[in-house]
């Protein structure tokens, strides 16, 4: 295109000199359509640009499990889908959300996330996870004495953190029902005894051990029991945690 273009100025320039300024604009015009032919020519030939994908502002619960057992690492899990990358908050309040103001948690708790891939490229899992100090939990503002339950209200949120606005809100009541029978099975002459659950809601089995004893405070027997022998049963917990108040109800089998 240069070549041509070099050769049509110096055509023009042998047949126009007797109106130079007329030479002139004739020439720049050319130039001009030249360069605008040229970046046509250019962006028709480039190839597009893909547009970022955009995450939604999407946050969808999933499940929640709570687990009261003596070795359990965190008590309250909860999980969410949200959209990939958004920044997110969550807090935990005592007692149900219709509560205003909502009333703080009186109790020494920790709580950690993470997240993960989820199979929708533009989602990810979030898991919230709360550890609470057992051994308070009986004296906290979240336990009601009335109805054995454990009463909490998560909210969680997906914002824009500078300035803080906050675009999508999950707000959950959370109770949770604490079984306070704990079913063990012990075959007489076999040491130590068997514990097992009542059920798989949250229970306090793990806390409580029965075992075949000669009496209050003795230790474990392992001996069989004597044929026409007197059966004494300890039963006891194993961490402060939890206290045996009474035992009401035993049916032998």
């Amino acid at each position: 295109q240069s070549r041509v273009g070099r050769c049509n100025v110096q055509r023009l320039a042998a047949t126009a000199t007797a109106n130079p300024t007329e030479q002139n604009t004739m020439v720049s015009s050319r130039a001009i359509l030249s360069a605008i032919s040229m970046v046509t020519a250019s962006a028709e030939t480039s190839s597009p640009t893909t547009s970022p994908t955009q995450a939604p502002w999407d946050l969808k619960f999933s499940n929640m499990s709570f687990g009261y057992l003596i070795d359990s690492a965190e008590e309250l899990v909860l999980n969410f889908e949200k959209g990939k990358g958004r920044d997110f908050d969550f807090q935990l309040y005592a007692g149900s959300c219709e509560t205003k103001p909502r009333v703080a948690i009186d109790m020494e708790y920790t709580k950690t996330n993470s997240t993960v891939n989820s199979d929708k490229p533009s989602m990810e899992g979030l898991i919230v996870k709360y550890d609470f100090n057992k051994t308070l939990l009986g004296g906290s503002n979240i336990w009601n004495k009335n109805t054995s339950m454990v009463e909490l209200c998560q909210i969680t949120q997906l914002v824009i953190p500078d300035p803080l606005m906050v675009i999508t809100e999950d707000i959950r009541d959370i109770d949770i029902d604490f079984d306070m029978n704990v079913a063990f099975s012990i075959g007489v002459g076999l040491a130590p005894a068997t514990i097992t659950a009542a059920n798989d809601t949250t229970d306090l089995a793990s806390y409580v051990e029965a075992y075949q004893c000669e009496g209050m405070g003795t230790s474990n027997l392992t001996a069989d029991l004597a044929p026409n022998s007197e059966l004494h049963l300890c039963i006891k917990s194993k961490s402060t945690d939890v206290e045996i108040q009474s035992l009401n109800t035993m049916v032998i089998k």
